[in-house]
């Protein structure tokens, strides 16, 4: 795709254009951090007005332009000619079905993926080397190595400053050579100075590191309980760690803001292969014969890579599941994952996380180290000044967001040793709604904690009442107007046979499919696997996600405090919603099943599959800290015997909905 605007003019033209070809590279990089920090999408358009940048409104589906510095529109835009090339991320972006949709050509996603790219950047009115833009989709984007030549006034005379900058060895080296001229009377001197160094690109080097660090630990945080089935259909375990330094992994918060056909959970790995830490990723996670991981790099030049799992007592072990372990001995379960990796020329770094990835040692902060070669980096300077004080802004975000997490878990077990043991109900202090926190640093934090055992959890379908739950799961869909082939589609996903239900389908049907994929043949983790069944309909999913969620077992209860209308209705087929409603709209605090089949004698079929006590709670969490934003959903369970409360998996990508509706009157 080539893209035309006008012509630079005047001596400096060459400098004007290398200048403009380095601020573009960090123009892009800095909204490449901004997508990763602050967990929302971004685009860059390149067309006939220039570059343009975007942000997406993921609850609008619309993409909102961004104008701030340094986002604003260069004045060298409209003098230069791009070509732009651009491929797609496996399993992560596709062409849109209408080809007058505006999308932009780069998408800078907030899992750190970026649309692999080549920008190649040519003035139009004279013969000059292009200069040409890269990134694979996970490295930086970079610029060749060149030239340059700056002419100065200083000390009563002209003097020349010639800067050549070239590649070394080391892939965190760069040899500058300097070479000064002084001038008389418009005639050169010859050399007044020649000097060589070699530079370290240790402020690129500084934070490559921190990048893939983020991405690392955006990963492991949102590991998630998800077994896979491999290509050839066997079960694999949801964390993996062998030999040479290899993990594989399922994780959650795969954002999909553009709405694809694919699930919110993604198989990742990691390796070190010729000195470079790899980050692999699955298009799908349960795979065909054929699937293969794509690779991105995220560092060079590393030494060393080790993975260990921790158990309870601190111990590691190289290779995980333990084997011949018991897997349900405490002792040897799962308490943390360590990382050892040799970055020359920074040494050894080592990180541990807990079970669910709360990082014990604190986040990498860099400090920029900038070369002053000629003028034309001052506006770099700005730049990384502008990024580093983003990825302080994100670290405060991100430990705010995990505080409410803990506030949510303390408040819970306060219940429990209260009140909560024995009954549930939306009017206990954990499910009232608060204002927003205002803090110190400028921002707010925002939390809603919500009982999960008040909707359809959609694993029953893989339990022993598996039948009745499908019957139930129709009866909903039928309440809502949608197709209740659904649940025999769902029921086929997730039961352990390859025998098709009804309208269901199994893995022979979705192996035809673009990528291939399998069932998983087992309970599931994300409702965002509703989008991998065949034949659904995106629309009628959105009527049916607000009723429905997945718990880590199959044989759950609803509690009759708490239910949400279209569950409690779906329970048996003498049930109507105009009886159900007035009754999910009252308070309810029944303090056991009996006294609500009292009041409601017609809900007496129901009476073995309700409660009054819930173990599964939803903290979804927003904090704001400057223009950085941390958004954590949290899936929460609380021993019932117990309360101890414990933190079953995270999720940063969902979408945040505040629940406040803040009116105000004008004076």
């Amino acid at each position: 795709m080539a893209v035309v605007a006008g012509s630079f003019s005047g001596s400096d033209r060459e400098q004007a254009l290398r200048g403009y070809s380095e601020r573009l590279a960090l123009r892009i990089e800095f909204a490449r951090d901004k997508a990763l920090q602050s967990n929302r999408e971004w685009g860059v358009f390149i067309d006939e007005e220039g570059v343009r940048f975007a942000e997406f409104d993921e609850i609008n589906a619309i993409w909102n332009p961004r104008s701030e510095k340094p986002f604003n529109a260069d004045p060298y835009d409209r003098n230069v000619e791009f070509d732009v090339s651009v491929e797609d991320l496996p399993g992560t972006l596709q062409a849109p079905e209408d080809p007058d949709e505006d999308i932009p050509q780069i998408v800078l996603f907030s899992s750190g993926e970026t649309t692999p790219f080549e920008i190649t950047i040519l003035p139009i009115e004279w013969e000059t080397r292009a200069w040409l833009l890269a990134s694979d989709g996970f490295t930086r984007t970079v610029l060749p190595e060149g030239r340059d030549s700056t002419r100065v006034f200083m000390g009563g005379r002209d003097w020349e400053v010639r800067t050549a900058i070239t590649a070394t060895d080391s892939p965190v080296m760069r040899r500058v050579e300097v070479d000064v001229y002084e001038f008389l009377e418009g005639e050169r001197l010859g050399p007044f100075d020649h000097s060589v160094a070699f530079v370290g690109r240790n402020c690129t080097r500084l934070n490559d590191i921190h990048r893939a660090m983020q991405i690392m630990q955006r990963d492991i945080m949102q590991l998630v309980d998800r077994p896979i089935r491999d290509q050839y259909g066997d079960p694999q375990r949801p964390l993996l760690i062998g030999t040479d330094g290899v993990i594989e992994f399922s994780r959650g918060g795969w954002r999909n803001p553009l709405q694809l056909p694919r699930a919110e959970v993604q198989r990742v790995g990691y390796l070190m292969q010729d000195n470079k830490l790899l980050r692999g990723y699955w298009p799908v996670l349960d795979r065909a014969q054929d699937t293969e991981p794509a690779y991105q790099t995220l560092l060079t030049d590393i030494e060393q890579l080790e993975f260990f799992a921790l158990d309870a007592s601190g111990n590691e072990y190289t290779f995980w599941p333990v084997p011949g372990a018991n897997p349900s001995d405490p002792n040897t379960a799962l308490s943390g994952i360590l990382m050892r990796i040799e970055i020359p020329p920074f040494g050894v770094i080592e990180r541990v996380w807990e079970q669910r990835g709360v990082a014990l040692v604190s986040v990498l902060l860099i400090v920029a180290i900038l070369l002053a070669v000629a003028s034309r980096l001052l506006a770099s300077h700005n730049l990384v000044i502008n990024a580093h004080q983003n990825t302080f802004e994100q670290n405060q975000a991100l430990q705010y967001a995990l505080g409410a997490e803990t506030l949510a878990r303390q408040a819970l077990f306060q219940d429990f040793n209260t009140t909560g043991k024995d009954i549930d109900h939306n009017g206990e202090i954990w499910a009232q709604q608060t204002m927003p926190f205002e803090l110190d640093e400028g921002g707010y934090l925002e939390a809603q904690l919500i009982d999960r055992q008040g909707c359809f959890n959609l694993n029953r379908l893989a339990g022993s009442e598996a039948d009745v739950a499908a019957e139930q799961l129709k009866r909903m869909a039928q309440n809502l107007g949608i197709n209740p082939q659904i649940a025999d589609a769902w029921k086929d996903w997730i039961d352990t046979d390859l025998e098709i239900s009804g309208f269901g389908a199994e893995d022979s049907d979705y192996l035809i499919s673009q990528p291939p994929y399998r069932t998983p043949n087992q309970p599931v983790v994300d409702v965002s696997e509703l989008y991998l069944l065949q034949n659904v309909d995106r629309e009628q999913l959105a009527l049916l996600l607000p009723h429905v969620c997945l718990l880590p077992e199959t044989e759950s209860s609803l509690n009759i405090n708490t239910v949400n209308a279209q569950s409690l209705a779906a329970l048996d087929e003498s049930f109507t919603l105009s009886q159900i409603e007035p009754i999910v709209e009252a308070d309810r605090a029944y303090q056991n099943v009996a006294e609500f089949i009292q009041a409601f004698a017609d809900f007496a079929p129901a009476e073995a599959r309700l409660k009054v006590t819930s173990e599964y709670f939803l903290l979804h969490a927003q904090a704001q800290v400057g223009s950085s934003s941390v958004t954590l959903q949290s899936l929460l369970f609380r021993d019932p015997n117990s309360g101890v409360v414990t933190v079953l998996r995270r999720d940063f990508g969902k979408l945040f909905r505040s629940n406040l509706d803040i009116v105000t009157e004008e004076i």
